[in-house]
């Protein structure tokens, strides 16, 4: 399947933010994640992750962000800690009707950023 078309099936940009408002909903409602968006600018971030997700779903690249490793260094993101937001994101893909297939697309292309996000032992490390 080609990444445009994984875009189309999202709902373009209105479908990526609906999704992406979703995805945050939940993650701010979790008691072990919402740690890492306290004092953020949610509007800003959700801009941001709509913007990331539609890149690396095959949508256009319009997301101008700082790079994964800049994003997240100090913030000590565990393993435990990314696996239960790929949980939300696939809860928030599920709940907008997203097939099986492509949300294992979703998860596979955010998986492969992994460790651009998560620290050693829950510490960020430079990565060269």
């Amino acid at each position: 399947m080609s990444g445009s078309g994984l875009y189309q099936r999202l709902g373009r940009h209105a479908g990526t933010a609906a999704i992406v408002d979703d995805f945050y909903r939940r993650v701010l409602a979790d008691a072990d994640l919402q740690r890492h968006f306290a004092g953020v600018s949610m509007p800003i971030q959700r801009r941001h992750m709509t913007a990331f997700l539609i890149s690396a779903v095959g949508g256009p690249d319009t997301y101008r962000g700082r790079d994964l490793n800049s994003a997240h260094e100090g913030l000590a993101v565990t393993g435990s800690d990314f696996d239960g937001i790929a949980e939300l994101l696939a809860q928030s893909l599920r709940e907008h009707a997203v097939a099986e297939e492509d949300v294992a697309t979703v998860l596979t292309r955010i998986g492969s950023l992994r460790s651009q996000i998560v620290g050693v032992d829950g510490q960020w490390i430079r990565r060269h």
